[in-house]
């Protein structure tokens, strides 16, 4: 069951980048994605983080390989939910696995580093994020039972009036 999409705060967004970061020095990967299971793009580190258009490629690439691997299971009538994703290489190798069931993250790594110790740093950086993820969805649970005014801020929906007010008087006039 996918659940419903995640929006983080700015907080939560700095929280994401010091797990993401933690996740580089305690495996030296090269390249590290955090996409949505629908591969939106969430954050980057590595040579990817430079070049976002191709960062957003690599996002919907995971995303659809997670996906693929799910419809695969379907087709051999395996229940089981996978939950992550090694390809090996030559001289690289990529291992993706997944945030509960919204985010996705994949860490591209050399074989100077073996796959037990990547595992082992993903998996703590994705119960971090799990975390952060929990309490965004609380955030947006709460968010979504206050009154209109309340969830957009007081200043912002006087600010957000008053510019609709002047607009409209400016149309009016025309």
């Amino acid at each position: 069951m996918r659940e419903k999409p995640v929006a983080f705060s700015e907080s939560q967004m700095e929280e994401i980048e010091v797990c993401l970061d933690e996740l580089v020095r305690n495996t030296g990967a090269q390249e590290i994605l955090l996409a949505n299971i629908a591969g939106r793009l969430i954050s980057a580190r590595g040579r990817l983080g430079e070049r976002e258009t191709t960062a957003t490629g690599v996002a919907a690439l995971s995303a659809g390989g997670y996906a693929a691997t799910v419809e695969m299971a379907r087709y051999f009538e395996i229940e089981t939910e996978f939950r992550q994703i090694s390809y090996e290489g030559e001289h690289h190798s990529i291992y993706s696995s997944t945030v509960g069931n919204a985010l996705i993250i994949t860490v591209v790594y050399d074989h100077s580093v073996k796959l037990g110790i990547v595992r082992a740093f993903t998996n703590q950086a994705a119960q971090c994020l799990q975390d952060i993820v929990n309490r965004a969805l609380a955030e947006m649970e709460t968010d979504d039972q206050l009154p209109r005014e309340e969830a957009l801020g007081t200043e912002f929906s006087q600010a957000l009036m008053d510019e609709l007010e002047t607009f409209l008087v400016e149309e009016g006039s025309q």
